[in-house]
Order: structure tokens, then sequence, then C-alpha cells
């Protein structure tokens, strides 16, 4: 009975914590399309994603733009790896190698300013 009790807590444990990084990856998402609303720089949206979600490392940022009045859409992406390795290897063998997390987040732009 302990190894199932075992095996439970810790699939929870790292569903817990994919759970908490996609959240993070959201708000990281929402922050950038924020920041992009008011200014365009790509290089500027990238870096304001990976400040807002510090506990995250190698976060893909993809950015779309089509101008004043339209909507910027900023998608970030993160591979999650769960730190047990009997759920990792579980998980990571059902989901075709790799547990990409992503989240999208869409503001209007405001201001055309690219000197940000």
């Amino acid at each position: 009975m302990m190894p199932l009790v075992l095996f439970l807590a810790l699939g929870v444990a790292d569903f817990g914590r994919a759970f908490f990084s996609l959240i993070n990856l959201s708000n990281a998402a929402q922050e950038g399309a924020r920041w992009g609303s008011i200014c365009q720089s790509t290089t500027s949206i990238e870096t304001r994603v990976s400040q807002a979600a510090p506990d995250l490392s190698g976060i893909t940022t993809i950015i779309a733009n089509n101008g004043l009045g339209d909507t910027l859409q900023v998608t970030a992406s993160v591979t999650y790896t769960p730190i047990t390795p009997v759920i990792g290897n579980l998980t990571v063998a059902a989901m075709g190698g790799s547990i990409t997390l992503t989240q999208t987040a869409e503001a209007m732009v405001e201001v055309v300013n690219t000197s940000c």
C-alpha cells in the first residue's frame, strides 16, 4: 500500500508544480501583452515576459503585432520537466518526449512606440 500512496503523493506534487508553472507562464504572457500595448520593441517584450516569471527558465516568446488599434498577441511557452523520475518517465513517455506549457495573451496596441 505504501508504494501506491507514495506514487500518488509524488504525482500530486508534480501536478501542482506544473499547474504553478502554467499560472506563472500565463501571468508572464499577460504582462508581456500589457507592456507590448505601449511598447512594440520585441526585445523589450521578451525581457518583460522573462522578468515576470523568474522561476521559469527557457521561456520562448512569440509576438504577433498588426499596428495601432489592433491586437498584440504574446505567446509564451516553456518545457516542463517533472521532478520525480518515475512520474517524469511515465508522463514524458505518454506525452511524446516532453511537456510544453503554452499560454497566450492579447492586448490592444495603444501607441506605436518601438524605442522603449
